[in-house]
């Protein structure tokens, strides 16, 4: 779904009106559910690798919570955005990488058939 198109514009006009008619609580779990929506209607595999990185997330936050170690939630932190940055360095520089290294090769006489992804990154 692209954002000039009629369809977005149609799933953007019944998303904000659902958004004001519910009532105040149950506005933050009709938006979750439309942006997990969305993702979906882009690529069914996407919406995995969100719910994944969100309930990671989620549990990581509650770990943080309940804990009463500094060092833990330290810890508990800095594996979370390691996780995540590391998705996201996968998603966008795999390519990269699989490209530069078979020209790498090739210049020195060898042969190497790295595969491609062929996705788009998510945003968000």
């Amino acid at each position: 779904m692209i954002f000039t198109s009629p369809e977005f514009l149609a799933f953007a006009g019944v998303f904000f009106l659902g958004y004001a008619l519910l009532p105040l609580q149950f506005q933050k779990v009709y938006a979750l559910g439309a942006s997990y929506l969305f993702y979906a209607s882009f690529n069914p595999k996407y919406l995995l690798l969100l719910l994944g990185s969100a309930a990671l997330h989620y549990g990581v936050s509650l770990g943080i919570d309940r804990s009463r170690s500094t060092l833990w939630r330290r810890v508990l932190l800095c594996s979370s955005l390691v996780i995540s940055l590391g998705l996201l360095a996968f998603f966008k520089y795999y390519n990269v990488l699989a490209d530069a290294t078979v020209a790498g090769l090739g210049a020195f006489g060898m042969q190497a058939g790295l595969p491609l992804l062929h996705t788009a990154v998510p945003l968000g």
